[in-house]
């Protein structure tokens, strides 16, 4: 098994390579690509201090995508850096899925995303058939945020009445769901 030091040593120009060759890609004139060489640079060192060479793995193919991934996400703290004007923590690490994984996670998204919104539908329905009042103080503090003491300043009532017609409301609005199925 090589040392570390020496595996370093002989793939750093490598990783250099790959975020020159990144860097190649309409970058603004603006990214320094010695900065991502040098990002390359350090996770080839990491990477070589945790290669185990024992599961039968050229050094290559195990840092490639690690190397890569770390000078994809210096360019996106970058472009955040600059549209934002706050920096990324480093240590954060991008959670993104990829491949089965993205594809699965999607699906599962888009349909809690359309269970929601027939959800929501319902319960807009429903409010469109009660009376005005519980309906606005519902909508107000259960899909608006709002707090009691908000609503019971802005109409004058103490908070015991708004908590009180609220709780009206919450039972009216079961009702009228049940009925409409």
């Amino acid at each position: 098994m090589p040392d570390r030091e020496s595996l370093f040593e002989q793939h750093r120009e490598w990783a250099a390579k790959l975020a020159r060759d990144f860097a190649r890609r309409k970058l603004p004139p603006s990214f320094d690509p010695a900065d991502l060489e040098q990002e390359a640079r350090i996770e080839c060192w990491r990477r070589a201090q945790k290669w185990d060479d024992s599961l039968g793995i050229p050094f290559q193919a195990y840092a490639y995508m690690y190397v890569l991934n770390a000078v994809r996400m210096a360019c996106r703290r970058r472009f955040w850096a600059a549209a934002t004007m706050q920096e990324i923590d480093p240590q954060t690490l991008d959670g993104r899925l990829f491949g089965e994984d993205a594809i699965e996670d999607g699906i599962q998204r888009a349909a809690v995303e359309r269970k929601m919104s027939l959800q929501l539908a319902a319960v807009e329905s429903a409010l469109m058939r009660m009376p005005a009042v519980e309906a606005y103080l519902l909508k107000r503090v259960y899909l608006q945020g709002s707090s009691v003491e908000e609503i019971s300043m802005v109409w004058s009532w103490s908070v015991s009445r708004v908590k009180r017609r609220l709780s009206n409301g919450v039972r009216l609005l079961r009702k009228v769901m049940r009925v409409s199925g």
